[in-house]
């Protein structure tokens, strides 16, 4: 089974803007009944979760501002899941130590001074 986390925590306009790239993170594994996609989205954009109703996607909730148990329930959930991919979508500073404590493959967007580094 194919594990894929999608981090998306923040506000619903910034949710928004990663749309297409989540539709093709789910594109791309539709057909693939052994794999399971989960989102986290914010407690402000979880009224959204409609849009990624599919067969093999689930959404969590995290606060916005994380506090430190939902930091550790993060590294948690991903310790205990053993994700194939993680994609960080939300430029929230805990999600770029994740790379030290998983094997995940993780690819992230990080904005830097309005530039955008891959």
């Amino acid at each position: 089974m194919s594990k894929i986390l999608i981090l998306k925590n923040d506000r619903v306009g910034d949710l928004f803007h990663s749309l297409k790239g989540i539709y093709s993170v789910i594109e791309a594994n539709r057909h693939n009944n052994n794999c399971s996609i989960e989102i986290v989205l914010s407690n402000f954009s979880k009224e959204m979760s409609f849009l990624f109703k599919t067969k093999n996607v689930k959404t969590t909730v995290l606060n916005y501002n994380l506090s430190l148990l939902d930091k550790f329930y993060l590294v948690k959930k991903i310790l205990k899941n053993d994700y194939d991919k993680i994609y960080i979508l939300s430029p929230k500073n805990i999600y770029f130590y994740l790379p030290l404590i998983t094997k995940s493959k993780i690819y992230a967007i990080t904005v830097k001074d309005f530039k955008r580094d891959r």
